[in-house]
């Protein structure tokens, strides 16, 4: 009977979590209905790196820039928010696990290489600087299962995780 109830509430738990992710993806999707293709964010500019892929929410309080989060089959599933003092939110309730936002076009050959970054302007910076195809991972806590998603979908391909360098906030804290 133990059983029976545990396998209940993990039924209902898993349910649960299907619907917050679905409630974030079509808040994500109504979103990015409404983004702007163009306009000039203040942490692009900061961080000196262009427009790949992401759109704009110009606000009162200024131009947030929205990245898109897909799955392998391109279904985009949430929406990192960077508002323009750096700071990142994701849709509450949203999934983030092995979802990416891909910067550049990937051809599944054994000489291609997709690099994979922690953040947009890492990544937004790797692309600009060799022309590979970078994934943005969203945080380290997600390169494992962006990768294990990416290797999948692409078996040929040469992955590279490009780590942030995180040691001054390490020492912060």
């Amino acid at each position: 009977q133990a059983v029976a109830k545990r396998k209940e509430t993990e039924q209902r738990e898993a349910q649960a979590t299907a619907k917050a992710h679905q409630n974030a993806c079509n808040e994500a999707v109504a979103l990015l209905a409404k983004a702007v293709d163009e306009a000039t964010s203040p942490y692009l500019g900061i961080k000196k790196v262009g427009v790949h892929g992401v759109k704009f929410e110009v606000l009162t309080a200024g131009v947030d820039v929205l990245v898109p989060m897909r799955d392998a089959h391109g279904k985009v599933w949430g929406v990192q928010r960077i508002k323009p003092d750096g700071s990142k939110l994701f849709i509450k309730g949203g999934r983030k696990s092995g979802l990416w936002h891909l910067i550049g076009e990937v051809a599944d050959a054994s000489n291609q290489w997709l690099l994979v970054a922690e953040g947009y302007a890492t990544a937004a910076t790797l692309h600009e600087a060799t022309g590979y195809p970078v994934a943005v991972a969203f945080d380290a806590g997600n390169l494992s299962p962006v990768c294990d998603a990416l290797r999948a979908l692409y078996p040929s391909v040469r992955l590279l995780v490009c780590a942030d360098n995180d040691q001054a906030t390490a020492q912060k804290t």
